[in-house]
């Protein structure tokens, strides 16, 4: 019996995942509209941090097409990354109007300029910035095409697999 609930309490027992596995298990899109929301907590602009606040802007941007659009969209300058988006629109791999495809140029360029050029935008802008990001996800979600029911079998796939290997760690773990 004591056997059996110390096998229990190591392997088959749930344990509560922490906040940082919580937001992992998350789809990339509330993902990146959760980290916009704690963007708006952070206090950056009392103490004077813009080029933080526009790199964090950028980078969950960048993080959602990197998973959803374009899989090198981090490792990719502004120009090499907008340029992808338009050969995406044109291919009709994605649709995107030539509006959004704007607004994230001008932003990236923007947040460019704050991070090298030591430019220095006000809070009104910084914030205007912060909502276009929020709507432009909104759209790029929308211009996505849906999954092919192919792709909904590989996920699931890569799921079980990833659960299984955890359970073989817990079980080497003792």
């Amino acid at each position: 019996l004591v056997i059996g609930g110390v096998l229990y309490w190591f392997i088959w027992r749930k344990k509560p995942l922490t906040e940082a596995e919580k937001i992992a298990a998350l789809k990339p899109y509330e993902r990146a509209k959760l980290a916009l929301e704690k963007l708006d907590e952070e206090q950056c602009f009392e103490n004077q941090e813009i080029k933080t606040y526009y790199s964090d802007l950028t980078l969950i941007l960048r993080q959602y097409l990197d998973e959803k659009v374009y899989d090198q969209s981090l490792e990719s300058t502004t120009d090499e990354l907008i340029f992808r988006l338009k050969t995406l629109e044109a291919a009709n791999q994605i649709k995107l109007s030539k509006e959004t495809i704007r607004n994230i140029e001008t932003i990236l360029k923007r947040a460019d300029l704050v991070k090298f050029a030591k430019s220095e935008p006000d809070y009104q802008l910084a914030r205007l910035d912060k909502n276009t990001i929020d709507q432009e996800i909104d759209h790029v979600k929308e211009g996505l095409p849906e999954p092919t029911e192919e792709e909904l079998l590989q996920d699931l796939a890569y799921r079980k697999a990833v659960a299984q290997q955890q359970k073989r760690k817990k079980i080497k773990q003792i």
